[in-house]
């Protein structure tokens, strides 16, 4: 069963499937270019996957310590300070969940899970595959470094687009969009996250 976390991510990938029909649209009426729509895409599936794997944390991390599981090394290293813990121990069964979940949020909240290292260091809190990537380029036909580099890619031309309008400084002109790689990058983004939600527990 997918994770909430998941269908909220399908909900934003599907956006980006409508932006897709968007662009066809606009392409057909004079006059009007629509490559804010592809652009709108990269953007919005990579925000989509950062979002997904902060929500799956909190998600994934508050039903073990609910339900008295087994937490990962990575979460109470990182997350139990000593404040924290008087947090928890004052507070009762009910409230203890709701003050966990809230001190996982703020300590999350600003962190990115975009570039593959930072995505498997965000995982480590609920999973305890040691080789994650290696894990997850097993399920699709490509292999750890080159779906690390892929995905890299992805991030630093989102990032373009974000910060310097996907604008190219020595031929002085946006960089060409097309609509094939932008569905690319959906499609790839989307896959990730499946098997990432198939496999943590």
């Amino acid at each position: 069963m997918s994770s909430i976390a998941k269908r909220i991510f399908d909900s934003h990938i599907s956006e980006c499937r409508e932006a897709l029909v968007i662009f066809d649209h606009l392409e057909r009426q004079a006059g009007f270019t629509a490559e804010f729509s592809l652009r709108f895409v990269w953007i919005a599936a990579v925000s989509a996957m950062d979002h997904y794997v902060s929500r799956l944390i909190i998600e994934k991390a508050t039903f073990a310590f609910g339900n008295k599981l087994p937490l990962q090394a990575k979460l109470l290293s990182d997350m139990i300070s000593f404040s924290n813990a008087i947090a928890l121990r004052d507070a009762d069964p009910v409230n203890a969940v709701l003050v966990f979940r809230t001190l996982l949020d703020t300590a999350i909240r600003f962190k990115s899970f975009q570039h593959p290292d930072k995505i498997s260091d965000g995982l480590s809190y609920i999973w305890p595959e040691k080789h994650k990537w290696k894990f997850i380029s097993n399920k699709i036909s490509m292999d750890e470094i080159s779906i690390k580099r892929k995905l890299s890619s992805i991030i630093d031309r989102r990032n373009l687009i974000s910060h310097n309008g996907d604008y190219d400084e020595t031929a002085e002109k946006k960089l060409a969009v097309s609509k094939e790689d932008a569905r690319e990058v959906v499609d790839f983004i989307a896959r990730i996250v499946s098997i990432i939600d198939d496999a943590v527990p």
